[in-house]
Protein backbone atom coordinates (compact mmCIF):
# COMPACT_ATOMS: atom_id res chain seq x y z
CA UNK A 1 0.00 0.00 0.00
CA UNK A 2 1.28 3.44 -0.93
CA UNK A 3 1.23 5.98 1.90
CA UNK A 4 -0.25 9.38 0.98
CA UNK A 5 -1.32 12.52 2.83
CA UNK A 6 -4.94 13.69 2.68
CA UNK A 7 -5.18 17.10 4.32
CA UNK A 8 -7.20 20.23 4.88
CA UNK A 9 -6.36 23.54 6.51
CA UNK A 10 -8.26 24.37 9.67
CA UNK A 11 -9.21 26.88 12.32
CA UNK A 12 -11.63 25.38 14.83
CA UNK A 13 -13.21 28.22 16.76
CA UNK A 14 -15.41 26.09 19.01
CA UNK A 15 -17.28 22.78 19.30
CA UNK A 16 -19.97 23.97 16.92
CA UNK A 17 -17.37 24.63 14.22
CA UNK A 18 -15.98 21.13 14.76
CA UNK A 19 -19.41 19.48 14.64
CA UNK A 20 -20.70 21.36 11.60
CA UNK A 21 -17.56 21.40 9.48
CA UNK A 22 -14.37 19.63 10.47
CA UNK A 23 -15.90 16.51 11.99
CA UNK A 24 -17.86 16.11 8.75
CA UNK A 25 -14.61 16.39 6.80
CA UNK A 26 -13.06 13.64 8.91
CA UNK A 27 -16.13 11.45 8.42
CA UNK A 28 -16.05 12.04 4.67
CA UNK A 29 -12.38 11.29 4.03
CA UNK A 30 -12.16 8.32 6.38
CA UNK A 31 -15.12 6.58 4.76
CA UNK A 32 -13.73 6.75 1.22
CA UNK A 33 -12.32 3.43 0.00
CA UNK A 34 -8.72 4.44 -0.54
CA UNK A 35 -7.55 0.84 -0.32
CA UNK A 36 -9.30 0.06 -3.61
CA UNK A 37 -6.50 1.95 -5.31
CA UNK A 38 -3.63 0.70 -3.16
CA UNK A 39 -3.48 3.80 -0.97
CA UNK A 40 -2.94 4.10 2.76
CA UNK A 41 -3.84 7.70 3.66
CA UNK A 42 -2.67 9.76 6.62
CA UNK A 43 -5.43 12.25 7.43
CA UNK A 44 -4.17 15.62 8.61
CA UNK A 45 -5.74 18.92 9.63
CA UNK A 46 -3.03 21.59 9.39
CA UNK A 47 -4.21 24.10 11.92
CA UNK A 48 -3.89 27.84 12.52
CA UNK A 49 -3.65 27.71 16.34
CA UNK A 50 -7.26 26.79 17.07
CA UNK A 51 -8.68 27.55 20.54
CA UNK A 52 -10.80 24.38 20.42
CA UNK A 53 -9.20 20.94 20.16
CA UNK A 54 -11.50 17.94 19.68
CA UNK A 55 -10.86 14.57 21.27
CA UNK A 56 -11.20 12.80 17.92
CA UNK A 57 -7.73 13.90 16.74
CA UNK A 58 -4.12 13.38 17.75
CA UNK A 59 -2.58 16.82 18.37
CA UNK A 60 0.93 17.49 17.10
CA UNK A 61 2.68 20.65 18.32
CA UNK A 62 6.33 20.01 17.46
CA UNK A 63 8.51 18.23 14.86
CA UNK A 64 9.57 15.75 17.55
CA UNK A 65 5.96 14.76 18.26
CA UNK A 66 5.36 14.49 14.54
CA UNK A 67 8.22 12.05 14.05
CA UNK A 68 7.08 9.93 16.98
CA UNK A 69 3.54 9.65 15.61
CA UNK A 70 4.74 8.74 12.14
CA UNK A 71 6.49 5.52 13.17
CA UNK A 72 3.23 3.98 11.96
CA UNK A 73 0.00 5.27 10.48
CA UNK A 74 -1.88 6.83 13.44
CA UNK A 75 -5.24 5.53 14.58
CA UNK A 76 -6.72 9.02 14.69
CA UNK A 77 -6.46 11.89 12.22
CA UNK A 78 -3.62 14.25 13.06
CA UNK A 79 -4.10 17.90 13.95
CA UNK A 80 -0.77 19.62 13.31
CA UNK A 81 -1.04 23.04 14.89
CA UNK A 82 1.06 26.18 15.18
CA UNK A 83 1.74 28.17 18.34
CA UNK A 84 0.37 31.46 16.99
CA UNK A 85 -2.55 32.32 14.77
CA UNK A 86 -1.97 34.20 11.51
CA UNK A 87 -5.63 34.23 10.51
CA UNK A 88 -7.31 36.12 7.69
CA UNK A 89 -7.68 39.89 7.90
CA UNK A 90 -9.25 40.44 4.48
CA UNK A 91 -10.46 38.57 1.41
CA UNK A 92 -7.01 38.67 -0.17
CA UNK A 93 -4.99 38.58 3.04
CA UNK A 94 -4.96 35.04 4.43
CA UNK A 95 -1.49 34.15 5.76
CA UNK A 96 -2.96 31.48 8.05
CA UNK A 97 -4.12 29.46 5.06
CA UNK A 98 -0.86 29.91 3.19
CA UNK A 99 1.26 28.78 6.13
CA UNK A 100 -0.87 25.68 6.70
CA UNK A 101 -1.11 24.77 3.03
CA UNK A 102 2.62 25.13 2.37
CA UNK A 103 3.50 23.16 5.52
CA UNK A 104 2.00 20.03 3.93
CA UNK A 105 5.02 19.55 1.68
CA UNK A 106 7.41 19.62 4.64
CA UNK A 107 5.45 16.78 6.21
CA UNK A 108 5.37 14.84 2.97
CA UNK A 109 9.14 15.03 2.62
CA UNK A 110 9.80 14.01 6.23
CA UNK A 111 7.46 11.01 5.92
CA UNK A 112 8.65 9.92 2.48
CA UNK A 113 5.17 10.41 0.99
CA UNK A 114 4.96 10.57 -2.81
CA UNK A 115 1.59 12.26 -3.14
CA UNK A 116 -0.64 14.72 -1.29
CA UNK A 117 -4.37 15.20 -1.78
CA UNK A 118 -5.64 18.56 -0.60
CA UNK A 119 -9.37 18.46 0.12
CA UNK A 120 -10.57 21.54 1.93
CA UNK A 121 -12.87 21.12 4.92
CA UNK A 122 -15.88 22.39 2.95
CA UNK A 123 -15.21 20.29 -0.18
CA UNK A 124 -16.62 16.84 -0.96
CA UNK A 125 -15.96 14.17 -3.58
CA UNK A 126 -19.29 12.98 -4.95
CA UNK A 127 -18.53 10.52 -7.75
CA UNK A 128 -16.61 7.28 -8.10
CA UNK A 129 -15.08 8.56 -11.33
CA UNK A 130 -13.50 11.61 -9.71
CA UNK A 131 -12.36 9.65 -6.67
CA UNK A 132 -10.60 7.12 -8.89
CA UNK A 133 -9.01 9.88 -10.95
CA UNK A 134 -7.59 11.61 -7.87
CA UNK A 135 -6.27 8.32 -6.48
CA UNK A 136 -4.59 7.32 -9.75
CA UNK A 137 -3.06 10.72 -10.56
CA UNK A 138 0.69 10.05 -10.31
CA UNK A 139 2.61 12.96 -11.85
CA UNK A 140 2.15 16.72 -11.75
CA UNK A 141 -0.10 19.16 -9.89
CA UNK A 142 -3.83 18.78 -10.47
CA UNK A 143 -6.75 21.09 -9.75
CA UNK A 144 -10.35 21.12 -10.93
CA UNK A 145 -12.48 23.99 -12.24
CA UNK A 146 -15.22 26.27 -10.95
CA UNK A 147 -17.57 27.21 -13.75
CA UNK A 148 -19.20 29.99 -11.73
CA UNK A 149 -15.96 31.96 -11.46
CA UNK A 150 -14.26 30.58 -14.60
CA UNK A 151 -11.07 29.74 -12.78
CA UNK A 152 -9.17 26.81 -11.21
CA UNK A 153 -10.75 25.32 -8.09
CA UNK A 154 -8.04 25.11 -5.41
CA UNK A 155 -10.24 23.40 -2.80
CA UNK A 156 -9.39 20.04 -4.40
CA UNK A 157 -5.80 19.42 -5.47
CA UNK A 158 -3.39 16.54 -6.02
CA UNK A 159 0.31 17.32 -5.71
CA UNK A 160 2.80 14.59 -6.63
CA UNK A 161 6.43 14.28 -5.56
CA UNK A 162 7.77 15.67 -8.83
CA UNK A 163 6.23 19.01 -7.82
CA UNK A 164 7.56 19.20 -4.26
CA UNK A 165 10.53 21.38 -5.23
CA UNK A 166 8.12 24.06 -6.37
CA UNK A 167 6.76 24.25 -2.83
CA UNK A 168 10.13 25.41 -1.52
CA UNK A 169 10.06 28.39 -3.85
CA UNK A 170 6.47 29.16 -2.89
CA UNK A 171 7.34 29.09 0.80
CA UNK A 172 10.16 31.58 0.25
CA UNK A 173 7.82 33.89 -1.66
CA UNK A 174 5.15 33.61 1.05
CA UNK A 175 7.62 34.53 3.79
CA UNK A 176 8.68 37.58 1.77
CA UNK A 177 5.08 38.81 1.67
CA UNK A 178 4.74 38.32 -2.09
CA UNK A 179 1.30 36.67 -1.81
CA UNK A 180 -0.38 39.51 0.04
CA UNK A 181 -3.41 40.75 -1.88
CA UNK A 182 -3.35 37.93 -4.42
CA UNK A 183 -5.55 34.92 -5.12
CA UNK A 184 -4.02 31.47 -4.68
CA UNK A 185 -5.65 30.52 -7.99
CA UNK A 186 -3.38 33.05 -9.69
CA UNK A 187 -0.21 31.91 -7.92
CA UNK A 188 -0.07 28.13 -7.56
CA UNK A 189 1.83 26.47 -10.45
CA UNK A 190 -0.66 23.82 -11.55
CA UNK A 191 0.35 21.49 -14.35
CA UNK A 192 -3.23 20.34 -15.04
CA UNK A 193 -6.56 22.12 -14.68
CA UNK A 194 -9.15 19.42 -15.32
CA UNK A 195 -12.48 20.78 -16.57
CA UNK A 196 -14.02 17.40 -17.36
CA UNK A 197 -15.50 16.80 -13.93
CA UNK A 198 -18.71 18.57 -12.95
CA UNK A 199 -18.68 20.61 -9.77
CA UNK A 200 -18.79 24.12 -8.36
CA UNK A 201 -19.22 26.36 -5.35
CA UNK A 202 -22.93 25.67 -5.35
CA UNK A 203 -23.56 27.52 -2.09
CA UNK A 204 -22.69 30.70 -3.99
CA UNK A 205 -24.94 29.93 -6.93
CA UNK A 206 -28.26 31.70 -6.43
CA UNK A 207 -31.60 30.77 -7.88
CA UNK A 208 -33.53 33.27 -9.94
CA UNK A 209 -35.26 35.76 -7.65
CA UNK A 210 -37.38 37.15 -10.47
CA UNK A 211 -38.02 40.88 -10.02
CA UNK A 212 -36.13 40.72 -6.68
CA UNK A 213 -32.78 39.72 -8.21
CA UNK A 214 -31.17 43.09 -7.49
CA UNK A 215 -28.57 43.07 -4.71
CA UNK A 216 -30.53 45.74 -2.89
CA UNK A 217 -32.87 42.96 -1.75
CA UNK A 218 -30.01 41.03 -0.10
CA UNK A 219 -30.64 42.94 3.11
CA UNK A 220 -33.92 41.09 3.60
CA UNK A 221 -33.39 37.85 5.57
CA UNK A 222 -36.04 36.08 3.47
CA UNK A 223 -33.70 36.05 0.47
CA UNK A 224 -30.88 34.41 2.47
CA UNK A 225 -32.97 31.28 3.01
CA UNK A 226 -31.67 27.97 1.69
CA UNK A 227 -34.45 27.87 -0.88
CA UNK A 228 -32.64 30.55 -2.90
CA UNK A 229 -29.32 28.67 -2.92
CA UNK A 230 -28.61 26.56 -5.98
CA UNK A 231 -28.89 22.82 -5.37
CA UNK A 232 -26.01 20.42 -5.92
CA UNK A 233 -27.04 18.56 -9.10
CA UNK A 234 -27.35 14.78 -9.00
CA UNK A 235 -24.66 14.39 -11.67
CA UNK A 236 -22.05 16.50 -9.86
CA UNK A 237 -18.62 14.92 -9.30
CA UNK A 238 -17.72 17.32 -6.49
CA UNK A 239 -18.91 20.33 -4.54
CA UNK A 240 -16.89 23.02 -2.78
CA UNK A 241 -17.69 25.63 -0.14
CA UNK A 242 -20.42 23.28 1.05
CA UNK A 243 -22.55 24.50 3.95
CA UNK A 244 -24.06 22.26 6.62
CA UNK A 245 -27.51 23.04 5.20
CA UNK A 246 -26.83 21.74 1.71
CA UNK A 247 -28.15 18.39 0.52
CA UNK A 248 -25.55 16.22 -1.21
CA UNK A 249 -26.96 13.80 -3.77
CA UNK A 250 -24.50 10.90 -3.61
CA UNK A 251 -21.13 9.73 -2.42
CA UNK A 252 -18.09 7.97 -3.83
CA UNK A 253 -17.02 4.50 -2.69
CA UNK A 254 -17.15 4.15 1.09
CA UNK A 255 -16.21 1.37 3.39
CA UNK A 256 -18.95 -1.17 3.50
Amino acid sequence: MEKIIVFCTSFIKDKSAWDLRYQKWVAHVTQLEWHRYGLSPIFVLIDDASPYVPEEVTVIKSPHELEENMLGVPGKPLLVTFANRLGRSATLSYPGWWRSFLHSEKMARSWGVQKMIHLESDAVILSDALFQYLCEFESGWLVLWTEKYKMPETAIQVVCADQFERFDGLRTEFLSGAFEGRLAEKILPFTEVNQKFVGDRYSEVRRNRWIFRSRKFDRFSFFSKQWFVGRVPSHADFATQVTHQQHLPKKAHTKG
